[in-house]
């Protein structure tokens, strides 16, 4: 529901030219994080990344669903994410859930009677110091996109091509609007599966079976970054193009091969990113 699955649109207009060598803003520029594979993973990354933020999760799956659930289909859901190293939220209504929310971050003595939440006299302490945390949406359908506008302060979508990253900024958009509000053009962005090797077809040949699964109606390199460290690059400017500037690159390879991956992209991958001005 929130951010972990929990990205961000280029401003609208013309991109004013930049001299050569000069590097972009640091607000202006592509942010990328990266998802490690395990738990036993994080120290690692987070050590080769520094300043940037690394997260994990173990249990990574993706539901189209609209807002109503049948009863059946949560209380399958709910069974399905009942493991100790995975925490979820399950809400049956999203509105109800996300205002509930906001309040109890800035809200003392907060009583609510609703639909599906219940409370009375709450208090959370210590509150956030951001008053109120950004709460970002995912999905690919337009059920998602609706909820993202509607309810959401930023969209990090999975499995997608830049083609639909621009089609689902446009949809969220026009629902924000219809719903009186916005989101920051820089709070839409993607996770991107990426394998590093010697040619595009190497890396396709060394990746993990079970993404070759995700998208069976889209071919891989339309939604990995797949090869050489500059096609990697160029596969990210195409979603930069597209809209979107927040990423998180989740490696798709075996995990002996995974602290040379990350060690590449640092090296020579996220420089390049960065740079670029959105």
């Amino acid at each position: 529901m929130a951010a972990a699955e929990g990205g961000a649109a280029a401003g609208e207009g013309a991109r004013p030219s930049r001299a050569a060598g000069e590097s972009a803003p640091a607000a202006q520029r592509p942010a990328i994080a990266v998802r490690p594979a395990t738990p036993a993973d994080l120290p690692r990354v987070s050590e080769l990344f520094g300043a940037l933020h690394a997260y994990n999760a173990t249990f990574d799956k993706a539901f189209e669903l609209s807002d109503a659930w049948p009863t059946y289909l949560a209380e399958a859901f709910t069974r399905a994410v009942d493991q100790p190293d995975a925490l979820w939220i399950l809400a049956w209504d999203g509105d109800e859930a996300v205002g509930l929310l906001r309040r109890l971050w800035t809200e003392d003595h907060v009583t609510h009677q609703g639909r599906y939440y219940h409370l009375s006299d709450v208090t959370i302490a210590p509150k956030p110091v951001q008053s109120c945390p950004p709460i970002w949406f995912g999905g690919r359908s337009e059920p998602a996109y609706r909820r993202t506008g509607r309810l959401g302060d930023g969209w990090l979508a999975s499995f997608i091509t830049p083609a639909e990253v621009q089609h689902g900024i446009a949809a969220i958009q026009s629902a924000a609007s219809e719903s009186g509000r916005s989101i920051d053009p820089d709070h839409y962005g993607a996770i991107i599966s990426f394998r590093i090797a010697g040619s595009a077809e190497a890396a396709q040949a060394g990746l993990q079976t079970g993404l070759l699964r995700r998208r069976p109606d889209v071919p891989l390199e339309e939604y990995c970054a797949l090869g050489t460290p500059d096609d990697c690059v160029a596969m990210i400017r195409r979603y930069v193009d597209a809209g979107a500037s927040k990423f998180v690159l989740r490696p798709a390879c075996d995990p002996q091969d995974l602290d040379a991956q990350i060690e590449i992209l640092a090296r020579e991958v996220v420089p390049a990113v960065e740079a670029i001005r959105v």
